[in-house]
């Protein structure tokens, strides 16, 4: 009867450990491997950040290019031929007016921006209700303030603190996010030649 008693103990102590094992494969293991690997949305969206990243890059290199009304090319830029210009050689076939911003992607609220994100103001006359003026945004500091490349009528192609220069305070109107279309593979194409950027 003992023998019976522990041996007894002896087969739940072993099928629980066999539980216990089983649990941890299922819900440790393969929970671990679900995030390390991430699945084909979140790929997509790792593509669009690197892409956004190489647009502010490629930006950055016409920093100094001179304003020019109309102006789509790196002989001079206006605001919305500027955006379209960098963003062109990645698959996007931006507006080349900025009140055409105002039907790209999403609005979000201005706290929520991030690089990638299009900054709309009104013109010169602050007074104003049009959009008038397109900017890209290409960092977002610890403390909210948000910097912007853009074309400018003064400085031409060149960085500002949208957040703190009183001119893009009174002048804001709203923020606009484009998001992948992982379905439609919007993402940089292939074989495509990225334009040099004059020295």
């Amino acid at each position: 009867m003992k023998n019976f008693v522990f041996l007894h103990t002896d087969f739940f102590i072993m099928r629980n450990l066999f539980l216990l094992l089983t649990f941890f494969s299922i819900f440790v293991i393969k929970g671990h491997t679900a995030v390390e690997y991430p699945d084909s949305i979140d790929s997509c969206n790792v593509k669009h950040f690197e892409m956004i990243d190489n647009v502010i890059q490629f930006g950055k290199k016409y920093i100094g290019t001179p304003y020019r009304y109309g102006g789509k090319s790196d002989k001079g830029f206006d605001c919305s031929g500027f955006v379209h210009f960098i963003f062109e050689p990645y698959g996007f076939n931006l507006p080349y007016s900025s009140r055409g911003y105002s039907l790209v992607g999403e609005e979000i609220k201005a706290e929520e921006a991030r690089k990638g994100d299009f900054a709309l103001f009104k013109g010169r006359n602050a007074a104003g209700t049009t959009i008038g003026h397109v900017a890209l945004v290409i960092d977002v500091d610890e403390n909210g303030s948000i910097y912007i490349l853009h074309a400018t009528i003064h400085k031409g192609v060149t960085i500002d603190n949208m957040s703190t220069q009183d001119y893009y305070i009174r002048r804001y109107l709203s923020m606009r996010r484009i998001s992948p279309d992982c379905s439609q593979s919007v993402l940089l194409k292939e074989n495509v030649t990225i334009p040099a950027a004059a020295e």
